[in-house]
C-alpha cells in the first residue's frame, strides 16, 4: 500500500469548511456556545460580582474563563474523530485521496478556530468594560493571546482523547478531566503535595504557563511550552487514528510507534529545554515587566561592582513559583543594564549547610512551611531574599508579600541606598503643623528615610532662616499661626532657587462645622500666581467608596468630596505612570500666569464636580448630591518653577498622605500605592532627583470601575448577553431552516 503523503491542498480546505459547518449550524455547538458564555457570566458577575468590585485589570475575569473553556471546548471537541468513528465515516475519509495527517491537521485546524470564536464571544464585554473603565489593551491582546494558545492545546488533549473511544460521552469525560487536572496542577491545590512533587506539577500545568501569559507578557518558556505541548497530544492522535488501520504486526505500525515514541521524548525536550531560554516581551502600556528608566538610571549611577546574592531554596512551594521566575528574570535585567556591573549569584540554602549559615548571619529570614510526604508531615525551613553589596556596605531584603508587590521599585531602592555617596537633604516643618513624620506620617516618613537625608525644621521666630544645603522643605499642614519673619523666609528660599512641598487644608474639617483655615498658608504662592481658594471640591462621577457600619452589614455608597484626581500631563513627569490621586476635602486652585513663573497643572477632578463655599459647607456622608450647570473640573494640584531654579508643589489636602488614609486606600484596590508613588515623585522633582516613585505606580494597574451610571452598569451587565442572542438568532434560523427543507413538497 503506497503511503499518502501530507500536502496543503483543496481536500484539506474542503474538510475544514465540512467541519466548521457541521459544528455552528449544529445543536451541540450553539449549546456549547451558550453555555460558555452563561457559566462566565455567572462566575464574573455572581461569583465574582465585578459590578460592585471589579476593575480594569482583566485577569479575574480570564481566570473565570479557563474553567469555563475547561468544560466548553471539550464538549465542543468530544466528536471530532470519536463521531466518525461512531458513524462509520472514518474509513470513508480515509479512503478519499487524503492522508490520516492530513485529516488530523484539518480537524485540528477546525476545532481550533471554532475554540477562539467561542473565546471572542466575551468580545462585547471587554469592549463596553474598556469603554467606560479603560483596560490596558496591551495586557488585554495578550490575555486573549493566552485564553486562544491555551484553548489550542485543549483543542489537542481533546483530539487525541477524541480518536482512543468511539463514543462522544467517553471522549468528553476523559478530555475535561485530563484538562482539569493540568490546571489544577497549577494551582494551590497540589500545595498539599510534597514540595518536589509539587513543583513539578506547576511546570507542567496549563494554568500557571497561561497565567504568565495573561500578565501581558509573551515569554519565550510559555511560548515553548505551548508548542511542546501541542505537538505532543498531536504526535499521540496521530498514532490512535492509523492504529487501526494496520495489523498489529504490520511493519509501518511498528515505525509508526517509534516515530510517535520519538516524537514525544521530541516534544518532552523542547518543552524542558525552552524552560532554561530567557527572552520575553512586554506588552502591558506601562512596561510593569520592564526596567523602568528610574531604575536604569539609578544603576548608570553605580560607580563600582555590586554584589547580589540571591538566596532561595530549591524545596519552596509552588505558592512561590511564579514568584521564583518574576524575581530571577528581574535580576537578570538588572544585571544587563548595568553592564556587568551588577554581578548576581544565585546560592541554595537547603543544600549547603555554610550557605544556609551565610543566609542567616546576614539577615535572610526563614521561611516555615509543611511538606507532605506518604506517611507524615514536617515544618520544613525555606530561605528567598537577596543581599546586596556594595563597597563595604551591606542590604538584605527578604521577599515577603510586601516586597513582591513592589519588587522593582524595592531592590531599587536599596540599591540606590547603597551607591549614592550623597544623599539629598528634605526637611519637614515640625512647628504650627498638624502631621508629623513621627506620629501620622510614618508611612511617608519609611519611605523617604532610605532615599533621602530627612530632617526636621523648626520655623520659629529665633530659627526662621533656611539652610541653602536643604534641597527642600515639606510643610504637612499649618494649622496655626506663622510670624511673618518665618512666612518670608519661605518665600525667599523659594526665590532664592530652593523647593518647597505644601501641603495645605484652606478648610478645616477636623470639627462638625467646618470653617476656612486661617493659617493654613493657602496665599504662600500667590505673588507666583497660585491661589488655593476657601472651599470644598466634590465631584460626582470620580469619587472614592466609603464603608459604614450598620447593625447587619457595612453601607457602602460613594463619597463625593473623597475626590479621585486625575493626573495631567506636563513637562515635570511628577504623574509618571501614576493614573489617580485620592484626595479628601480638598479646595480648589486658580493659576495666574506671571512673569518668571512656569505654572504646571497637576491633578484635576472630572468635570461633573463643583465646590461648597463658606456658606454652604457641609462634610457629612448623608448629603444630597445634585449636577449643576455650572459644574466643571477644578484643578486641585499644582506644581511651580522660578527662573531662579525654585520649585514647589502645592497640594490643596493634607490628609491624603496620613497612616490611617493610606491605610483605608489599601483596602480600595490599593489606591495607597498611586498616592505614595505621586507623592515620591514630587519630592524627586523638587529635589532633582530620579523619580523613583514611578516604579512603585508600575505595580498597581488596577483601577476601580466607578461606574455611577445605572445606564453604565446596565451596559456592562448587558454586554455577556449579546453573545447569548447572536447564539440563540442562529440557532432560531437553523431550526426555522431545517423545518421548512423537511416540510418541502417533492416532486419528480
Amino acid at each position: 500500500m503506497k503511503k499518502k503523503k501530507f500536502k496543503f491542498n483543496k481536500a484539506i480546505l474542503s474538510l475544514i469548511a465540512r467541519e466548521l459547518k457541521s459544528v455552528i449550524f449544529s445543536t451541540t455547538g450553539l449549546i456549547v456556545g451558550l453555555l460558555f458564555i452563561l457559566v462566565v457570566g455567572i462566575l464574573v458577575f455572581g461569583i465574582g460580582q465585578f459590578l460592585k468590585f471589579g476593575t480594569n485589570d482583566l485577569t479575574q475575569v480570564f481566570s473565570y474563563m479557563v474553567f469555563a473553556m475547561a468544560i466548553a471546548i471539550p464538549a465542543l471537541v468530544m466528536g471530532s474523530v470519536s463521531k466518525e468513528k461512531n458513524n462509520g465515516t472514518i474509513e470513508y475519509l480515509l479512503s478519499k485521496p487524503i492522508s490520516e495527517l492530513e485529516l488530523l491537521f484539518s480537524k485540528f485546524v477546525s476545532y481550533s478556530i471554532l475554540s477562539t470564536a467561542l473565546i471572542l464571544l466575551t468580545l462585547p464585554f471587554t469592549i463596553i468594560t474598556a469603554n467606560y473603565a479603560g483596560v490596558d489593551f496591551g495586557q488585554v491582546f495578550m490575555q486573549y493571546l493566552g485564553a486562544i494558545v491555551l484553548a489550542i492545546a485543549i483543542v489537542s488533549v481533546g483530539i487525541a482523547v477524541s480518536t482512543l473511544f468511539k463514543t462522544e460521552v467517553a471522549s468528553f469525560l476523559t478530555t475535561a478531566v485530563i484538562v482539569a487536572l493540568l490546571i489544577v496542577a497549577g494551582s494551590s491545590f497540589v500545595s498539599t503535595l510534597p514540595s518536589g512533587v509539587s513543583t513539578l506539577l506547576e511546570k507542567i500545568s496549563l494554568l500557571s504557563h497561561f497565567q504568565s501569559i495573561s500578565r501581558g507578557v509573551l515569554d519565550l518558556r510559555d511560548l515553548f511550552y505551548f508548542v511542546a505541548f501541542i505537538f505532543l497530544f498531536l504526535s499521540i492522535a496521530y498514532y490512535l487514528l492509523i492504529k487501526d488501520k494496520y495489523p498489529s504486526n504490520h511493519k509501518y505500525l511498528r515505525n509508526s510507534r517509534i516515530v510517535t515514541v520519538l516524537l514525544v521524548i521530541i516534544a518532552g525536550l523542547v518543552g524542558t529545554l525552552g524552560q532554561v531560554i530567557p527572552g520575553r516581551l512586554d506588552f502591558t502600556s506601562d512596561q510593569r515587566y520592564t526596567l523602568s528608566p528610574a531604575t536604569t538610571a539609578v544603576v548608570n549611577n553605580i560607580k563600582d561592582p555590586l554584589y547580589i546574592d540571591y538566596y532561595v531554596s530549591s524545596n519552596l512551594p509552588i505558592q512561590f513559583q511564579n514568584e521564583l521566575r518574576r524575581v530571577s528574570d528581574l535580576l537578570t535585567d538588572y544585571s544587563k543594564a548595568s553592564a556587568g556591573k551588577i554581578n548576581v549569584s544565585t546560592k541554595e540554602p537547603d543544600k549547603d549547610e555554610s550557605v544556609k549559615n551565610q543566609a542567616e548571619s546576614a539577615g535572610i529570614t526563614p521561611i516555615q512551611f509543611s511538606v507532605n510526604s506518604q506517611d507524615s508531615s514536617q515544618v520544613v525551613v525555606g530561605y528567598f531574599g537577596i543581599i546586596l553589596k556594595y563597597q563595604d556596605k551591606n542590604e538584605v531584603l527578604n521577599f515577603n508579600t510586601a516586597v513582591l508587590t513592589d519588587l522593582e521599585y524595592q531592590v531599587t531602592k536599596k540599591i540606590k541606598k547603597l551607591a549614592e555617596t550623597e544623599k539629598k537633604q528634605i526637611a519637614f516643618v515640625s512647628n504650627n503643623v498638624m502631621h508629623s513624620t513621627n506620629s501620622d506620617l510614618t508611612q511617608l516618613y519609611s519611605e523617604l528615610v532610605d532615599l533621602f537625608d530627612v530632617q526636621q525644621l523648626d520655623l520659629s521666630n529665633d530659627s526662621a532662616l533656611i539652610s541653602s544645603d536643604i534641597d527642600a522643605v515639606i510643610i504637612p499642614g499649618a494649622n496655626q499661626p506663622f510670624d511673618e519673619q518665618s512666612i518670608q523666609a519661605l518665600k525667599n528660599y523659594y526665590n532664592n532657587g530652593g523647593s518647597v512641598f505644601l501641603l495645605t487644608d484652606a478648610v478645616d474639617t477636623n470639627s462638625e462645622t467646618p470653617t476656612v483655615n486661617p493659617n493654613s498658608l493657602a496665599t504662600l504662592f500667590e505673588d507666583a500666581g497660585i491661589k488655593v481658594n476657601n472651599d470644598i471640591v466634590y465631584d460626582l462621577e470620580n469619587n472614592n467608596i466609603i464603608a459604614l457600619q450598620s447593625i447587619f452589614s457595612p453601607v457602602i455608597f460613594n463619597f463625593p468630596q473623597w475626590i479621585v484626581s486625575k493626573p495631567i500631563e506636563n513637562n515635570t513627569n511628577i504623574n509618571k505612570d501614576v493614573s489617580a490621586v485620592s484626595l479628601l476635602w480638598a479646595s480648589s486652585i486658580t493659576t495666574t500666569q506671571k512673569e518668571g513663573q512656569t505654572i504646571y497643572p497637576l491633578l484635576e477632578t472630572g468635570s461633573n464636580s463643583n465646590v461648597q463655599t463658606e456658606e454652604e459647607f457641609n462634610t457629612s456622608f448623608e448629603q444630597n448630591w445634585n449636577a449643576k450647570s455650572t459644574d466643571a473640573k477644578q484643578t486641585v494640584g499644582v506644581a511651580i518653577e522660578n527662573s531662579k531654579g525654585g520649585r514647589g508643589v502645592i497640594i490643596s489636602d493634607t490628609d491624603f498622605i496620613t497612616d490611617n488614609i493610606l491605610e483605608a486606600l489599601a483596602q480600595r484596590q490599593e489606591q495607597n500605592k498611586e498616592v505614595i508613588s505621586f507623592t515620591l515623585n514630587s519630592i524627586s522633582w523638587l529635589v532633582r532627583d530620579s523619580l523613583i516613585g514611578s516604579i512603585k505606580a508600575k505595580t498597581n494597574s488596577a483601577k476601580p470601575l466607578n461606574l455611577n451610571n445605572s445606564q453604565q452598569l446596565t451596559f456592562v451587565a448587558v454586554s455577556m448577553g449579546i453573545p447569548v442572542l447572536i447564539c440563540g438568532l442562529i440557532f432560531g434560523i437553523v431550526t426555522v431552516n431545517r423545518r421548512r427543507i423537511v416540510n418541502r413538497n417533492y416532486s419528480i
